[in-house]
């Protein structure tokens, strides 16, 4: 395996100086930008990135944050309680952990705190896609595989945003590193550091074992083609290492609680497979996190890479990838957060096309100025692309007026913990700033994704039965209001059955009287 290790003198010479000062420069300014795009308005409330996914964090979040205090107020405490006991057990609570501590330190709750810690995950995560894109080839094409990952619109929201992705990530790209590394240079602390970054990854997020075991099992076969080197002590060790954690938390939680036993009715779907549909929804999803140029382009560009453990690795997380995405059928054509590890993918297959293009540049021109003026031009682009669309997405949403909106409902409902709600975000967004509690009602799409899983056909009345059956429900609260006409039988049901007790143009609040709760079920 080629060693990578240059062989300057001890005391460098002034250009060899001045080249690593240029370097440092263009990193740190690279790094700098993304920072600063990212801290823009970071203490807005997550409603522009999928709130339902970030609010299932932060309801956490406050339910631990507030069991540390003593001065909550109970009823406070109750709607916390409720609001995270009805959260479904996703991935540990790691970042909603750390969340409650930093509250506890910061005198306050505030969700720009988890969202600075994910930020900071992903430019850490940048700095060893720079280190793995070096290894790959060359300054140039590692300095465009970082300003991809850091720069790419999708990028800025999803890496400062709630939930595990960014630290997933961050594990990811450490423990594909020392993959390499340790595949370079055997040694058992290599192996050891590899697994264990490569185990909180798969750990945060079980999706990542495809990514950390195909760059993994690419580098084994790059090395020596004999499957046997599958069974030898230290693949054994990587093995049972990286995945063991991930084993016993989710072993738990489907095999014997059986709390988390719909995720595997929710993921594999392997109808979707043959639905026009699912591809369909599929490219869309890439279209929204890089679009097909890019895509297209970082799969293309793997041919460029000549043979070698860069094209074997490379070659094999793109493997993982479709791997994945005939595993995941459900989540990868309607999630869009879920193509996240294709980001780093492509960003590192794109080095060896900076590379190319880098060097027919310095090859054609005769001096610095044409070299400056195309990467302070692309740089540029990158900034600006990823600088104006993520400001067009935060003015989209009125976050001030929806956060009043939801105090004022708050209010309504005396912070009820025992509503139904038919909003555009399952009411997660609502409840955590009106801090009330809740279960929401299925959109149409909801509905129809029911089918899917085999759900039986309820009409309105059917369905609120079985969402009042063990919580004697006491409002039914809409604000998507376009979607309650489009339900005709549930507004019908609505209206006949509950007491309207607040209604304008942004909200529709009903009232089930306690004497007609028990009849609502006969």
């Amino acid at each position: 395996m080629a060693h990578y290790s240059s062989s300057a003198s001890s005391v460098p010479s002034d250009s060899n100086s001045r080249i690593l000062l240029f370097r440092w420069t263009v990193l740190g300014l690279l790094f700098l930008v993304a920072l600063a795009i990212r801290l823009f308005r970071l203490d807005t409330p997550p409603i522009d990135f999928h709130p339902m996914r970030q609010y299932h964090s932060a309801f956490i979040a406050r339910s631990y944050y507030y069991q540390m205090q003593e001065n909550i107020p109970e009823w406070q405490r109750e709607v916390a309680a409720m609001s995270a006991q009805r959260e479904a057990s996703l991935e540990p609570p790691i970042l909603e952990a750390i969340a409650a501590l930093s509250y506890r330190v910061a005198g306050g709750e505030h969700l720009w705190i988890p969202r600075l810690v994910s930020l900071l995950c992903w430019l850490i995560a940048g700095i060893f896609v720079y280190a793995i894109a070096l290894k790959l080839g060359s300054f140039e094409g590692a300095v465009f595989s970082v300003a991809f990952f850091l720069l790419l619109p999708f990028t800025v929201e999803a890496s400062r945003s709630f939930q595990p992705e960014p630290l997933m990530m961050m594990f990811m790209a450490i423990g594909i590193y020392f993959i390499i590394l340790n595949a370079e240079s055997p040694s058992l602390q290599r192996l050891f550091m590899s697994a264990v970054f490569s185990s909180l990854a798969i750990l945060l997020k079980p999706t990542s074992v495809f990514f950390v075991y195909g760059a993994y099992i690419s580098m084994l076969l790059y090395r020596n083609k004999d499957w046997r080197q599958f069974f030898d002590r230290d693949s054994l060790l990587f093995f049972t290492l990286s995945f063991l954690p991930a084993l016993l938390f989710y072993g738990y939680g489907i095999f014997i609680a059986g709390y988390m036993r719909w995720k595997l009715q929710t993921s594999f779907i392997p109808q979707l497979l043959f639905d026009f549909d699912f591809w369909d929804g599929w490219l869309k999803r890439v279209r929204i996190v890089m679009g097909f140029t890019a895509f297209l382009g970082g799969f293309l560009s793997v041919l460029l890479f000549q043979k070698g453990w860069q094209k074997f690795l490379l070659l094999g997380l793109w493997a993982s990838y479709f791997a994945y995405v005939f595993t995941f059928t459900y989540h990868v054509h309607t999630h869009d957060y879920y193509h996240v590890p294709l980001i780093l993918i492509v960003a590192l297959s794109l080095s060896s096309f900076a590379t190319l293009i880098s060097r027919q540049i310095r090859s054609e021109s005769r001096g610095w100025f044409w070299q400056f003026l195309f990467w302070s031009t692309l740089f540029a682009a990158f900034v600006l692309s990823a600088g104006t669309s993520i400001q067009a997405k935060r003015k989209v949403t009125n976050v001030e007026g929806e956060i009043q909106i939801a105090s004022t409902i708050g209010k309504i409902v005396n912070h009820s913990t025992q509503t139904i709600v038919l909003d555009e975000f399952d009411g997660m967004s609502l409840m955590y700033h009106g801090q009330f509690s809740g279960v929401s009602w299925p959109h149409t799409y909801d509905i129809i994704d029911g089918q899917l899983w085999n759900e039986p056909e309820l009409n309105a009345q059917q369905r609120f039965h079985e969402l009042n059956k063990n919580n004697s429900m006491e409002y039914f609260i809409v604000t998507d209001l376009s979607e309650l006409t489009e339900q005709a039988d549930l507004n019908d049901f609505l209206r006949s059955r509950f007491v309207i007790l607040a209604e304008n143009e942004d909200y529709l609040i009903f009232k089930l009287p306690n004497d007609l709760i028990s009849g609502s079920q006969n």
